[in-house]
Order: C-alpha cells, then sequence, then structure tokens
C-alpha cells in the first residue's frame, strides 16, 4: 500500500519537466546491465523524436526534412550519434533534448 502511494509523486516529479541534453545522455550512455531501465528510455526518447519529425514533415509543417536517414541505422547508432553530438556542443546541453536529437541527425544525416 505503502509503494502505491508514493508511485504517483515518484511519476509526477520524474517528468513535470521535459528532457535536456544532459539528461539524455546520461539515459543513452547508461549500460543496460547497470541500469535496466535507461536504455529504454534513451530508444524511446529517440523514436518519439524521429516520429515527431517526420511526422511534422508529412504534414507539410517544415519547409524541407530535417534529415534524411538511412533506414538501417540502429537503435544504438543513434543513441552514439546524439551523446557525441551533445559533447561537441556542450553551450547547448540545457536545451530541449528532442531539438538536439533532430540537430544532431540534421548534421549527421542532412538531405541533399
Amino acid at each position: 500500500m505503502i509503494i502505491g502511494l508514493a508511485l504517483p509523486g515518484m511519476v509526477s516529479n520524474a517528468f513535470s519537466q521535459w528532457m535536456d541534453g544532459d539528461d539524455l545522455q546520461r539515459v543513452c550512455n547508461a549500460r543496460e546491465v547497470e541500469h535496466v531501465f535507461k536504455p529504454g528510455v534513451c530508444s524511446g526518447y529517440l523514436m518519439a523524436s524521429i516520429d515527431l519529425a517526420e511526422g511534422l514533415n508529412e504534414q507539410s509543417l517544415l519547409k524541407a526534412p530535417l534529415f534524411c536517414m538511412p533506414a538501417d541505422v540502429s537503435m544504438p547508432q543513434l543513441g552514439d550519434i546524439v551523446t557525441k553530438y551533445v559533447e561537441g556542443h556542450p553551450a547547448r546541453k540545457d536545451i530541449n533534448a528532442s531539438t538536439l536529437v533532430m540537430d544532431a541527425l540534421h548534421e549527421k544525416y542532412p538531405c541533399k
């Protein structure tokens, strides 16, 4: 019963703010052996950010696609691309993580 009462407060606090670059690096750099859920959070966040960008493009809400990623890119590769981007742009670590995901993919996979 105590767990049931504590859990809503924990969930509320954990997700009351958006994720920034530091948060994204923390979950994407976590090893599955050490932190079972963090790699899943990373994958889910990356997929959601990519789906958002693709949805905006499909709805013609963007002037041009933000990135043109090959279909065979794996989730670990995406995590590496994004974490390296954040590491290479330390002044941007405090901005919204989905913006960083899109910027990293735009830099790595620009549309020609």
